[in-house]
């Protein structure tokens, strides 16, 4: 008689890296709890503080580890430059482990369609041949004309949206590995 066959794991997936990539200046108003979402989502962080002249950076350094991995800082010469910054970013994810990149902003908040964690999304997608997730892209509006965006308590006012509708829309997940000369053009 052949030997029994052991039965294949069916153990847990072990879940790739996930990074994300957070660019911020003057953020301190969103900064933590972009940094808390995406430790729930099983990301780790490296977040490009743009010269900031608040908090970002303290915000940023207290939150070393969980999820925070790196803290760069760039330059600021008064002029917002999208070319630089994704350029920059270009050259931080050529360098990020393995796995999975969000690519976002200090107020940019992404979840995986099904509302679960992005990194049990990704673990799911590990042998499929995804290498991108377009995103939905909701923008959110004041609820009065003279509200500020930057307070305290931004997600109780800032309640109504509508879709930011590109001709090219955004990856915001996408593998390290990725062909990242559209990204590049497009963002």
């Amino acid at each position: 008689d052949p030997p029994p066959v052991a039965a294949p794991s069916l153990g847990k997936r072990s879940t790739p890296a996930l990074t994300a990539i957070v660019t911020a200046r003057n953020a301190e108003g969103t900064l933590d709890r972009l940094l808390s979402h995406l430790h729930r989502h099983g990301a780790r962080a490296l977040v490009i503080d743009h010269a900031s002249t608040d908090r970002t950076r303290a915000i940023a350094e207290a939150r070393r580890g969980a999820p925070v991995s790196d803290i760069l800082t760039e330059p600021f010469d008064g002029v917002f430059d999208l070319t630089a910054q994704l350029r920059r970013k270009r050259e931080v994810i050529a360098a990020a482990p393995a796995g999975w990149v969000i690519h976002a902003d200090a107020d940019e908040f992404l979840d995986a369609p099904d509302g679960g964690r992005l990194s049990d999304l990704i673990a799911d997608w590990q042998d499929r041949q995804i290498l991108a997730a377009p995103c939905r892209e909701l923008v959110f509006l004041p609820m009065s004309e003279d509200e500020r965006h930057d307070h305290t308590s931004f997600e109780a006012t800032m309640t109504m949206a509508v879709p930011l509708v590109e001709r090219d829309p955004k990856q915001r997940l996408f593998r390290t590995g990725a062909d990242l000369s559209l990204w590049m053009e497009t963002g």
